[in-house]
């Protein structure tokens, strides 16, 4: 009779995880797990996916260990009463637009946001990237290549997701494509790597682009610059979606946001450091070349993959509420930006 029991109880149990994994999938897909970055994407390396925390909270409860919790996104301590001077066109009535340049701190004279208790002026220290006269200097990656724009005229797609498409000619992977092309036009030789790393499944996709990324760089050892760029979210509580804009040039843009990974949460990375004095340095550039172009930097505590190069950067294009035009004009300005810093080093 007690094993009978005993064989109800697992059976039960496994029965139990076996749906909870199954409606955290459903419920992913549905887009009701889809937590909007307002800041910058949750890396999956770092943080588990919601139905994986169901599923383990009775065995880590049973060994006795702490689940580490999923930060809540923060977008209040970004506004500021900063006036745009971006083109005026009325905006859709789901739609808001806004312009962030002022952060929590002033960091080297740049507009920080700073999630860890690093001290950041300390941290920083002259990049040195010296391009080597054979061989691409900048690779350009995406953890989640799906991720699209707001739908505007000429540039309607089907959605695969919400807010996403497997399109490359929709998704982030066109503004990467946009971004490559610049560089090299403006003598940085770069790559782009168009993988789709967040389908099928969108958890795990940072440990697919890190294999994207480490085969690049052992194919081409030249290699200096990891950029991994991405799409922002951001949202009301009513769901009104957030558009971050920029004037560049008269035209309507996209705002980015610089993203920097650290070791905070004790994830090994080496080069920290050096991926934010390059991320400062680009910073500072946007600054005095395009003064509405990026947000404050983000430094964070999950390591989104900066240990991959001492040089590398996750670069957030735009938010769910920008369209690709206005994504693909900040793709150019970026690269600007980039290649000026990268001949200054």
């Amino acid at each position: 009779m007690k094993k009978t029991y005993a064989y109800i109880i697992i059976t039960s149990l496994i029965l139990f995880n076996v749906l909870i994994s199954s409606l955290g999938r459903f419920y992913k897909f549905q887009g009701v797990f889809s937590v909007p970055a307002l800041n910058a994407p949750r890396a999956e390396i770092d943080e588990p996916d919601f139905a994986s925390l169901f599923v383990s909270a009775s065995a880590a409860a049973y060994e006795g260990k702490k689940i580490k919790s999923i930060p809540a996104p923060v977008i209040n301590e970004e506004k500021d009463t900063h006036q745009s001077s971006t083109p005026e066109t009325a905006p859709p009535a789901n739609l808001s637009e806004t312009t962030v340049t002022r952060g929590r701190e002033t960091v080297l004279g740049i507009e920080v946001n700073n999630e860890t208790g690093y001290n950041l002026a300390e941290a920083y220290k002259k990049p040195q990237i010296k391009p080597e006269a054979d061989g691409p200097s900048v690779l350009i990656v995406h953890t989640h290549t799906s991720e699209s724009y707001r739908p505007s005229e000429g540039f309607d797609y089907t959605p695969t997701d919400n807010d996403r498409t497997e399109d490359l000619n929709f998704n982030v992977a066109r503004v990467g494509a946009e971004l490559c092309k610049s560089l090299n036009d403006l003598g940085v030789y770069a790559i782009q790597d168009p993988t789709i790393c967040d389908y099928p499944s969108y958890n795990g996709s940072y440990k697919k682009m890190l294999s994207v990324a480490e085969a690049a760089l052992k194919k081409y050892p030249s290699i200096k610059v990891v950029i991994d760029l991405h799409r922002d979210a951001m949202e009301t509580a009513d769901g009104t979606k957030i558009s971050t804009v920029a004037n560049i040039n008269g035209e309507k843009a996209a705002q980015i946001m610089l993203v920097v990974g650290t070791d905070a949460n004790g994830l090994y990375h080496p080069t920290w450091q050096s991926n934010f004095s390059f991320a400062a340095d680009l910073q500072k550039k946007c600054s005095e070349m395009y003064p509405e172009l990026a947000r404050p930097l983000n430094v964070r505590c999950e390591r989104f993959n900066g240990h991959i190069s001492p040089y590398e950067i996750l670069i957030e294009v735009g938010t769910t509420g920008n369209t690709l035009p206005e994504a693909l004009i900040s793709a150019r300005a970026a690269a600007s930006v980039i290649a000026s810093v990268m001949s200054d080093s």
